[in-house]
Order: structure tokens, then sequence, then C-alpha cells
């Protein structure tokens, strides 16, 4: 017999009724009035504005954290899967160091399926078997081991360098990746939306300097017109005023007079490709900038070229994204960097080739011979004995967090140097010193003491950190102590806002102004370490935090002491971040200007 209209309407109620029921039923727990917790929506939670929008995960992280962070803790919800948020310093010091052992894992599962290579990688190992390979790796990246690989690191640097000079003293080819450009007075002409933002900003600027009542400024402000502000910016009293704003439109109506590099930052890419695969891991003779479609940078690019939302599904929704057959990166890019690695450590076996770079300390850990240079002894039978997936697999992870982060990192230091020019003065008078008391060349230990260097990557990182937040996963029962305290069982997720934390003014005043004063000697010890965790905190912290800055320090003092970095007409001021792949960029891109230096 056929169903009827009213039939199939009652059906299809009753579908929609359990179809609500599952895409709300691991919230209940969480949604309760005495937990603090953002409402969700069915089925995508808290994701309605970045699906919508396309947000940046800093963005959207900094958003959850501002709206939770009155209370010590809070829930948000990541498609059906809640996430508890400490807010609270200490209860961060208790998760993360103190309690370590409840929460030894992290949440992520994005490669748990798929190619083992993924599987294996440090970040994502669990339990004893991270445990065991932390223990096995942490000799690698010792201060000893640190300064042997400075020598490395510093020939890219001046193949970098070298590269660009080659291009400033020389016409570029016509497809060369960086190009020259001669300007005489060019102009800005702006946008809609910088028309926008530059008059209310010239708005809150009057209201400062003059101190006058909301009504006169306006009515002094709408006379104001977009021709009329490069004379403002002439008056001392202004400039001295608007510049603790920092990020001054000024430097848009600045003009190019002479030779200028025309660099898009992104380019960074091609230095770190550089320092891992010749220099630190698999010992290639490549150069990215001279050979910019070189088969290892282009593979690099594709491993990371994916978009936020794919991340988050994968994030979010391993099982069924599994279910259907789906990988986050194709298996033709594990299978290409499982080839080159093998190849790389058969050919040095087999002729004897040592060198001093992190695929050598893979070898001696997988034999055993890896010496500690916190113990005489060597690793005995309580390390984990490497095979040659394992070997692969952290050759590869140090790749991916050198191929994308550094660059980034790199990217903000250099913007937020050439947008004030006064820091960057500075620094290059630190760096000049250094060259000249070392006789022309840097060293491991004058890198080390070069503190200015170091305040300015430390409030770069502060405003800028590689990831937004930590995730941690609790793996057995845990009572947090907060107000009200809340049960974790195994299984639940946690997440550190490192973001919301970086930009919070109540740990750091006017946080959105780049002051690297804040990590001086005197300052510096007036910042909570669980405020400021750029690299993660507690026994999972980055294990290559080291190196990260020791390359990242080396590239910008080798840069500042061949260049000016200044400000182009396609310098983004002030920057809007978005997504791509694992670490986020600027919309647009990092464009800036490079000049000769003249000594």
């Amino acid at each position: 017999m056929w169903m009827s209209f009213w039939d199939w309407l009652l059906l299809l109620m009753g579908l929609g009724l359990l179809l609500y029921y599952w895409g709300m039923s691991t919230y209940r727990r969480f949604t309760k009035p005495e937990v603090p917790h953002l409402k969700p929506l069915p089925f995508i939670g808290n994701l309605g504005t970045m699906m919508l929008k396309n947000m940046s995960f800093h963005d959207l992280m900094s958003k959850y954290y501002n709206g939770l962070k009155d209370h010590g803790y809070g829930v948000f919800f990541m498609f059906r899967q809640p996430t508890v948020m400490i807010c609270d310093p200490e209860l961060i010091k208790a998760v993360a160091v103190k309690d370590f052992e409840y929460f030894t894992d992290r949440s992520t599962t994005v490669f748990e399926n798929g190619d083992p290579l993924w599987r294996n990688i440090l970040i994502n190992l669990k339990a004893r078997v991270w445990r065991d390979m932390r223990s096995t790796l942490s000799p690698a990246f010792t201060s000893s081991k640190m300064k042997m690989m400075f020598v490395l690191v510093s020939d890219c640097c001046q193949q970098f360098v070298n590269f660009l000079d080659e291009c400033y003293e020389n016409t570029p080819a016509k497809d060369c990746i960086i190009k020259k450009v001669t300007h005489d007075c060019e102009t800005w002409t702006p946008s809609l939306r910088e028309e926008q933002m530059l008059r209310v900003f010239e708005y809150k600027a009057l209201r400062k300097i003059f101190g006058a009542k909301r009504n006169e400024v306006a009515g002094e402000w709408r006379k104001l017109h977009i021709a009329e502000l490069h004379a403002l910016y002439s008056s001392p009293d202004i400039i001295r005023n608007i510049k603790s704003r920092r990020l001054r439109w000024a430097g848009h109506l600045a003009r190019i007079d002479g030779d200028m590099l025309f660099l898009e930052l992104i380019r960074f890419h091609r230095f770190t490709n550089d320092v891992i695969a010749q220099q630190m891991t698999f010992g290639l003779g490549v150069d990215s900038f001279r050979q910019p479609k070189n088969e290892f940078y282009t593979m690099g690019q594709k491993t990371l070229n994916f978009g936020s939302l794919r991340l988050l599904l994968f994030v979010s929704m391993p099982k069924v994204l599994t279910m259907l057959g789906l990988d986050l990166f194709p298996r033709r890019i594990g299978n290409f960097f499982r080839v080159i690695v093998k190849d790389t450590i058969s050919t040095r076996e087999r002729k004897g080739i040592i060198r001093p770079d992190l695929l050598h300390l893979l070898m001696q850990a997988q034999k055993g011979t890896l010496q500690d240079e916190n113990s005489s002894e060597q690793h005995k039978s309580d390390r984990k004995q490497l095979d040659d997936e394992d070997v692969v697999a952290q050759a590869v992870m140090f790749f991916i967090a050198g191929f994308d982060t550094s660059s980034t990192l790199l990217c903000f230091v250099t913007y937020l140097l050439t947008v004030h020019p006064d820091i960057q003065a500075r620094l290059q008078k630190e760096i000049d010193d250094t060259l000249k008391e070392g006789g022309g060349k840097f060293t491991y230990e004058a890198l080390y003491g070069m503190k200015y260097l170091d305040m300015v990557v430390s409030e770069t990182l502060r405003l800028y950190p590689p990831i937004p937040a930590v995730d941690r996963l609790c793996i057995r029962n845990y009572t947090l102590k907060s107000n009200p305290p809340i049960e974790m069982v195994p299984g639940d997720n946690l997440s550190l806002p490192v973001f919301g934390l970086h930009r919070d003014p109540k740990y750091f005043p006017d946080p959105e102004r780049f002051d690297p004063e804040r990590f001086s000697d005197e300052n510096k010890h007036k910042i909570n370490p669980s405020t400021y965790m750029p690299f993660g905190v507690g026994p999972r912290i980055c294990i290559g935090n080291r190196f990260a800055l020791m390359q990242t320090k080396l590239a910008v003092a080798y840069l500042l002491s061949r260049f000016n970095l200044k400000v182009t007409p396609k310098t983004p001021i002030p920057i809007i971040m978005e997504q791509k792949g694992f670490n986020m960029t600027v919309k647009g891109g990092f464009w800036l200007g490079l000049e000769k230096r003249s000594t």
C-alpha cells in the first residue's frame, strides 16, 4: 500500500529529529548552565563564522578566547567535537606541566589514517611510544648539536644574500622570481577599504593629539581628504604621537627613489627549503632561487598546499573522511620523501659519507650511537630502536616544520622590521657591531649574544605565534580545579589558547603594538611563562625550537647586514591574516623592498 503524504511527512520529521538528536548528542555534557560555553549549532558547533568568512585559525581561536576568558575555562565546539579551552594561566600550568601525566597525548588525529609514514612522526605519537621517541631524538637538539649545524645554516644564509646581491647588481632575467624596480615618485592610490581604515585611524589620532571632545574632533575630521594626509604627516607633533601606533600609514605614501628589489616574502619558503634539503636533513644539491621549479621545492609546496577548511575537516572528523577513502596528503608525496631519505642513507653508508646534519644524527639514533651530552653513556635498550620508516618519518617532520613554520616566522619578522624603521636601524647597529667584533663573520656564540635580535624575534613570536593553540588529550580521569570544577574523562580534548593569551592586554599591555622592549633584561621576568608559549608548553614543547630560532636569527642577521627593508606600495598595512595549510599568512602576500646598504 502506498504511503500517503502525511505518512511521508511524519517519516521525514522523525528522521529529522533523529538527525538533530545525533548532531547535538555530544554537546549535552558541556552545555549545562553551570559550564561556561559558547552556544553551538547542530553539526557545525561554533564553526559557522569560519566556514562563511574563511577566518584564519588564529582569528578563530582569538574569538573563542575572548568569549571565554572571563572564566577559568570554557567549552567551544568544532563540529560535533567539544573542546575545553583553558584560559587561566595557573590552570594551564597545572594541565601542561604539573599534571602532565593526565594529558600526555595530543588530540589531533589528522595523520592516524592513511600512509603509515604520517602516523610515525613525533608530533602524532602517543603515550609510551612518544616518550621513547622523544627521548631518542632529544640529544639531536642540544646546544652542542646546534653549534655543529650552525655552519651549514650559515652557508645557506650566505647563498641567499649572495643571490639577492646578484639580483640587485644585475638586471634579473625575465623568469627570475625576484623583481627589480626603478621608480621615481611612485605614489599610492588607496582602495576604498584602505581609505575608510585610514580615515578612522586619523580620527583616533586627532582625538589623542588634541585631546578634544568627540564632537569637536568629528567636525574637524570630516573636513579631511586623502589628498591632505601627506601634509598632515609632515607635522613633527603628529608623527610623534602617531608613532605610538607603530604601523604608520605614512609608509604607503613614501616615494621609491632609485633601485630597489621588489620581494614577496613567500620566497623565504625557498630559503628554508634549501636549508632543510641541501644542508640539514636530505643532503641534496638544491638551489631553489636559481632553480625555482626543482622537484624538492615543488613537492614541499604540494605537501602543505591545502585549505583551512580541508584541514579542519580532517582534525574534527577523521573517521568520517577515512570511511570515504580520503587522505590529507596524497600517497605519492609520502613515497617521494621515502625514496629520497632511504637512497641518501644508502649512499652515505656505502661511501662512508659523514655530514654534520640532522639526517646523520637520525642515522646515529637508529644505530644507538647518538651521544647525549648530559650523559657519558650512549643510548641503550631503554631508547626506542628506530627502523627505516621511523627515520623517514622524523626527517619529513623536520622538513614540514622547517619549510613552512620557520618561513612564516621569517616573513613576520622582516615585515615588522620594514614597517618599524627605528627598530630596524637599532637592530642593524647591533648586527654591524657584532660583525666588527667577529672580523666580518657571524659565530654561534656571537649570534646568541645579540640581545636585541632575540628581543625582536621574541616579540614577533608573541604577535604572530606559529600555532594559535596547543591541543592536549585527556587519558585519565581528572578534576579540573576551576570554578566551578569540571570532571575530565579519557578522550576529552583540551585547548591552550596561545594566540589569545599573547594578545590579551591583561598580560601584555597595548598588545597590538610591536614592542621588543617587553623582552629586555629589565622586563622579561614580568612575563608569566604560561601566557607566552609560541612553541608550546611542558614536556611536549616543540623539539626543534632551538633550531628554528637559530635559523631565523641567522637569516635576519645576514639580510640586514646587506640590505635595508623598505615599505613599497604593495606592502600590506595593516595586514589581514588568512589560513593556508598548517600556518597563517597574509592576504595578498608579504611585500617589501630591499635597498642595498651603503656600508
